[in-house]
C-alpha cells in the first residue's frame, strides 16, 4: 500500500498517540479497556479507531466495520479519521465500504492527490487493476512535483497485472503523456525559481526539481525501451527505430 496518510498533510491526533498504552496489551485486553473508555467518552472517534484496529488483528471484521462507521459518523470530514478508517477497511477486505470512504476523501478536496491515491488502493484491493492505474495517473495531475507520487506504482501494476492486456501500448502512452507533462511543469518551475543571494539557499532548492527530473527522464527512457521491444515483436521496425532515436 501507499502510505496514504502521508498525502493528507495532517498531524496524528494527540490522544491517538497516547493510546499506545493499549498496544502494550493483548488485543482482547485492549478491546476491554477501550470499551470501558468509550463508556466514559462515547464521542471519541479515535477510541473507536483504536478498537477497530484491535478487532482487525483478531479478524473480527464485522466489529471493526461497526467501529469504523462509528468513528466516521463522529468525524465525517476529518482526514485522519477517513484515512485510518480506509486502512482498516482495505486490510479487512471490505472494499465496498472502503470505496465509500475514498469517495468521501475526494469530496473533501477533489484538487488534491490523496483522494485518488486512496481510491486507487481500494480498486487495487478489489483487483480492478485498470481502475487503480487510472486513478494513480489522475493523482499526478494535481501534484506534478510531489516526489511521493513516483512512477513505480504504475509500472508495478502494468508489469504484474496488465502486461497481457490488449491495450498495453495505450497504457504506456498514457504514462508517457503524464510524465512529459510533469517534466514540462518541473522545467518551468525550475526556470521560475527566484535568484537566491546565498549559495546554500540555491543549492538546497535546486535538487528538489532536478532529482525529480532525473527520475522522470529515467521512466521515459524505460518506456521507450519497452515500446521498442513491442514494435519489434509486431514487425513495426520504423516505429521501433523512432523510439530508439528518442
Amino acid at each position: 500500500l501507499f502510505n496514504i496518510p502521508a498525502f493528507g498533510q495532517f498531524d496524528k491526533p494527540l490522544d491517538s498517540r497516547l493510546n499506545r498504552i493499549y498496544r502494550d496489551m493483548s488485543n482482547e485486553d485492549a478491546i476491554t479497556e477501550l470499551t470501558k473508555d468509550l463508556g466514559v467518552d462515547p464521542n471519541n472517534a479515535n477510541l473507536f479507531l483504536e478498537r477497530a484496529d484491535n478487532y482487525l488483528k483478531l479478524n473480527n471484521y464485522e466489529a471493526a466495520l461497526f467501529d469504523v462507521k462509528s468513528a466516521v459518523s463522529l468525524k465525517p470530514k476529518d482526514l485522519y479519521t477517513l484515512c485510518e478508517s480506509l486502512r482498516i477497511l482495505i486490510r479487512s477486505g471490505q472494499v465496498y465500504e472502503g470505496m465509500k470512504i475514498a469517495e468521501s476523501i475526494i469530496a473533501l478536496d477533489s484538487t488534491k492527490p490523496i483522494g485518488y491515491v486512496a481510491r486507487s488502493e481500494v480498486k487495487f484491493a478489489d483487483k480492478d487493476y485498470k481502475g487503480a492505474f487510472e486513478d494513480i495517473l489522475k493523482s499526478y495531475q494535481f501534484a506534478p512535483l510531489d516526489k511521493r507520487l513516483d512512477t513505480g506504482r504504475v509500472f508495478f501494476i502494468l508489469n504484474l497485472f496488465l502486461k497481457n492486456d490488449e491495450n498495453i501500448l495505450n497504457y504506456y502512452n498514457q504514462i508517457l503523456a503524464v510524465i512529459e507533462d510533469r517534466l514540462i511543469y518541473a522545467a518551468q518551475k525550475h526556470k521560475d525559481q527566484p535568484k537566491f543571494t546565498k549559495l546554500a539557499d540555491r543549492e538546497l532548492r535546486k535538487p528538489v526539481v532536478s532529482n525529480l527530473q532525473s527520475t522522470l527522464f529515467a521512466a521515459v527512457t524505460h518506456i521507450y525501451i519497452i515500446k521498442v521491444k513491442m514494435y519489434e515483436e509486431k514487425g513495426q521496425f520504423e516505429k521501433a527505430d523512432e523510439m530508439i532515436e528518442r
